[in-house]
This record gives structure tokens, C-alpha cells and sequence, in this order.
């Protein structure tokens, strides 16, 4: 009997599954796996699964271009920063840009920001739950068309728990009789030697990347339309009547002002000690100053956002909310000053010490939480709602993620920290080669610059053992097409690199 067209788009969902699995083992696994860092092939990939559920959604009936162009650009602007160099950052930001267009293909586009962010934390959930789902969808659809299990499935059915209380009570009986136990622990011996014999023939690492490539296509695939989203709620709504009706728009002023006061003697100390040059009490390094203020002054402008947030939430009275809004931007610029001053200081750090990754994130971390209360503070003197700050928030950290994908922040840490250590005469600590390994070839760089210039010639000698160890990763890299990227092939014709250098 000839599919409906029903039954012809259920059964393309495994048929386009097994191809996105087959082209996945193609672009990653025909190379021992784990022989090299994955490279510009799960760009290629990712741009595959975009173009399957595009070819999936076309006909639903809320798919449009209007609700699904955003999310197809972003996939495919961020799989495209695979060719530089895939980053974990950047293929979840296009798993999550791929799940906005398969959901909205369904549903059409979310209706506001707290909608989009519901869709995004049912993504998760949905890429676990959701071929255990359908595999019981599957089997109620046959039920209620008339298929019956058969007498195998039926015998089965019929056995399994009696089976499996009888082995509860042999277990119990294995212990209280040692003769039953030996007999056991022969026959499972022998029983667990052969399955010995095939495990060791298994290829896990692949069969695991097999199972994540078709639980992310299936889940893509059967994005479900009952998504709801959810009730729209006030801050106001999640603080308690009593605070609520204490809080009042004069204990806000009071607050204001004295958060002013507080902060302002913060940053005198800051001003004083940071840019002024003032000395520091006996002791006390400039580094120690520094390392000490940067993460908790983040934490005080984070705070500082949640009072905000709370003291001029939607019940406000805002007719008697003229006061507290004249102190609360000179509050919030003070804020941004104190994010200002941590970025400083953690500065002020790095030159002591040296530059890490954590370091960088450190502070970028600093910037967006520094953009996010200059949103927070137009949100408040324009009246705009909840969901235009979340809009321009969500907006801010993401751009910022996705661009965070494109440089090459190794080479940025080891070229910052080879340039500014003791080997080349800087006025710093020692250089930590060990660290420069971490961060794997883009490093190679910095280590052809620090072989060049180095003053000591056991640290020479050690840089140029460790680019020639890291010369050799990327030799492996490079040695199979898949993984290859931009970055990579830049490194080897470079500086230190594979070709830019005579190493051999």
C-alpha cells in the first residue's frame, strides 16, 4: 500500500537522521578518534543539520521567513566560525540558534524574550526525553490502528516481571547457600568471559559520537509545537506582600543615599590608591590591592542591579518614585565606575603576574555586567518594561558570546606573557612554560619570539623543546583534512610554525 504523505514525512525523520549520523562518522571518525582536535568539518556539519530542518519546516504552517530568518543567520554566521577554529562557545550557540529555528518553524516566532528563553530551557530537556518519548508515541500509533503485539512481544511482556522477582529471590538464596552461589559464579563467569570478548570489539568513543550526533538530528528534527510559554509575570509578583508593602518609595530614597555615600568612599579609595599613585599601608603590594578588589566589586554591581530591579519593579509608586530616580543614576554611574576600577585592578594583576584565559573571561565578564546596568538604568528613567530590558540584555550577551568566538585567545595569553616576562628583560615574573603547553599551538608564536629574545639559555633551550613537541600536534592536526582550519594553516605558515620555520 502506497504512504500517505503523513507517513512519508514520519519516515524521513530516521532516514535524514542515519544521513546526518553517516556524514557525521565521514567528517569526524574515519581517523582514530581522539587522534586530533576536531576541525572546520563540524562547521560543515552544523550548516547540514540547518539545511535538513529547513527542508523539515518548509511546509509546516508557521514557518515564514519573518520568524525564521534570525535564528538561520545566526547558525550559520556562528558554524562559520568553525573554519577559524571550533570552539565549544561557538557550537552551542549554534545548536541553541538551530533549536530557536526548528521550534519556531512549528510555532512560529516567540512572542516575547521570556518565551524564547522558556523554548531554550526545554531545549535540554527535549534532547533527552525526546526519542523515549516518541518510541512510546510510536507504539500507542499502532495500538490505536489495530497492530497487536505478537506472540513473541506478547510472551515477553508476559514474563518479565516474574523473571525478574525470581531474581531477586535467587539473589537472596545465593547468598544464604554457598553451594548455589558457586554454581552461580560459574556459570556467570563463563557467560561474563564472553561478553567480554565482544566488548573489547566495540568501538565506544565512536558509538558514543554516534549517539550524540542522531539524539541532537532527532531532537532538531521532532522539536515539539507544545511548547508553552510561560505566564507573564512581574518582579513583583515573586517578592512576598509583606516586603512588598513595607517597601516603600521613601525607604528607597534612603537607601539610595546612603549606597551613594558608600560607594563614593569606595571609589575615592580607589581613585586615591589606583590612579593616584598613593602609597599603600605597609605590607600591602599594589597586586594584593588589586587581586583582592576585582571579583568582589563585581559582585556589588550585580547586587546593586537586583536592588534595582526590586526597588523600581512595575508596582512602584511611581509618582513618588521623582527622588529616588535623581539618586539612582548617579548610584548606577558609580557602579560602572567600580566595574571600571576592577577591570583595573584585575589589569594592574595581570602586569604583575601574567595573563590566563580565566583572566581574559574575567574581563569580559566585567564589561558585560557593566553594559547590563547602563540597560538597567535607561530601562528605569524611559519607564520601559521588563521584556525591553530582556530583549537588550539577552541581545548584549549573546553578541558578546558569539563575537568572544573569534579570536584567537591563546595566541593573545602566550603572546602577552612572553612579551612581559623576566626572560625578555621585563620587569616581571618568570615565564611559565608549562601553561604555554596548555594553551597547545597557537602558542608557537610566542615560543618563536621567546627562542629569539630570551637572555637565559636553559629558557631557549627549553622554548624551543616545547614548540617542537607542539609543532608535532600540529602536524598531526594538519596531516588529515578534517582537521584542518583557517588557524591552524595560518600557524603552520607563520612564525615557529610547521612551514614559516626551519625546524627540522
Amino acid at each position: 500500500m502506497a504512504l500517505t504523505l503523513r507517513g512519508r514525512r514520519l519516515l524521513s525523520i530516521p532516514l535524514a537522521v542515519m544521513g546526518l549520523v553517516a556524514l557525521g562518522d565521514w567528517l569526524f571518525l574515519v581517523h582514530p578518534v581522539g587522534s586530533h582536535r576536531p576541525g572546520w568539518t563540524i562547521g560543515l556539519w552544523l550548516v547540514a543539520l540547518v539545511l535538513v530542518v529547513l527542508a523539515r519546516g518548509r511546509s509546516a504552517p508557521t514557518c515564514s521567513l519573518a520568524s525564521t530568518w534570525p535564528a538561520v543567520a545566526a547558525a550559520l554566521a556562528v558554524a562559520a566560525t568553525a573554519v577559524l577554529e571550533p570552539r565549544l562557545m561557538a557550537i552551542g550557540l549554534a545548536l541553541l540558534a538551530i533549536w530557536t529555528l526548528a521550534v519556531a518553524q512549528r510555532q512560529g516566532a516567540a512572542a516575547n524574550a521570556a518565551a524564547w528563553l522558556h523554548r531554550i530551557a526545554m531545549f535540554p530537556w527535549r534532547l533527552i526525553t525526546q526519542p523515549a518519548t516518541d518510541l512510546v508515541v510510536a507504539r500507542n500509533w499502532t495500538v490505536r490502528h489495530g497492530r497487536r503485539p505478537g506472540p513473541v512481544e506478547r510472551q515477553l511482556s508476559a514474563w518479565t516481571v516474574p523473571a525478574g522477582l525470581s531474581g531477586v529471590f535467587v539473589s537472596i538464596f545465593a547468598l544464604a547457600n554457598p553451594v548455589m552461589a558457586r554454581s552461580l559464579g560459574d556459570a556467570f563467569s563463563s557467560l561474563w568471559a564472553w561478553w567480554s570478548r565482544i566488548l573489547t570489539d566495540i568501538p565506544y568513543a565512536r558509538v558514543g559520537v554516534w549517539a550524540v550526533l542522531a539524539a541532537l538530528a532527532w531532537c532538531m528534527l521532532r522539536a515539539r509545537v507544545r511548547l508553552r510559554a510561560p505566564t507573564r509575570t512581574s518582579i513583583a509578583a515573586a517578592i512576598p506582600r509583606p516586603v512588598r508593602n513595607w517597601w516603600s518609595p521613601a525607604l528607597t530614597f534612603r537607601c539610595l543615599l546612603l549606597f551613594n555615600v558608600v560607594f563614593l568612599i569606595q571609589s575615592t579609595m580607589d581613585v586615591r590608591y589606583l590612579l593616584g599613585g598613593a602609597t599603600l599601608p605597609d605590607g600591602m603590594s599594589f597586586a594584593t590591592y588589586a587581586h583582592r578588589g576585582a571579583y568582589p566589586l563585581v559582585a556589588a554591581a550585580l547586587l546593586a542591579g537586583g536592588f534595582t530591579l526590586i526597588a523600581f519593579r512595575a508596582d512602584a509608586d511611581h509618582a513618588r518614585m521623582g527622588g529616588p530616580r535623581l539618586l539612582l543614576v548617579p548610584w548606577i554611574m558609580q557602579c560602572v565606575f567600580l566595574l571600571f576600577t576592577a577591570a583595573w585592578r584585575l589589569w594592574l594583576y595581570v602586569d604583575a603576574y601574567a595573563l590566563t584565559r580565566w583572566r581574559v573571561a574575567a574581563a569580559v565578564w566585567m564589561a558585560l555586567v557593566a553594559g547590563g546596568l547602563v540597560i538597567l538604568t535607561w530601562r528605569i528613567v524611559a519607564r520601559r518594561d521588563n521584556d525591553w530590558l530582556l530583549r537588550r540584555t539577552l541581545a548584549l550577551g549573546l553578541g558578546t558570546l558569539g563575537l568572544c568566538c573569534i579570536p584567537d585567545w591563546e595566541g593573545i595569553v602566550a603572546n602577552h606573557n612572553v612579551r612581559h616576562c623576566a626572560e625578555v628583560g621585563a620587569d616581571a615574573v618568570p615565564i611559565d612554560l608549562e601553561y604555554l603547553r596548555t594553551l597547545g599551538p597557537p602558542a608557537l608564536p610566542a615560543l618563536a619570539h621567546l627562542s629569539a629574545t630570551a637572555t637565559d639559555a636553559a629558557t631557549v633551550v627549553a622554548a624551543t623543546a616545547l614548540a617542537g613537541d607542539l609543532r608535532s600536534v600540529l602536524d598531526e592536526e594538519l596531516a588529515d583534512w578534517r582537521g584542518w582550519t583557517l588557524r591552524r594553516w595560518r600557524l603552520a605558515q607563520g612564525p615557529g610554525g610547521t612551514r614559516g620555520s626551519a625546524h627540522d
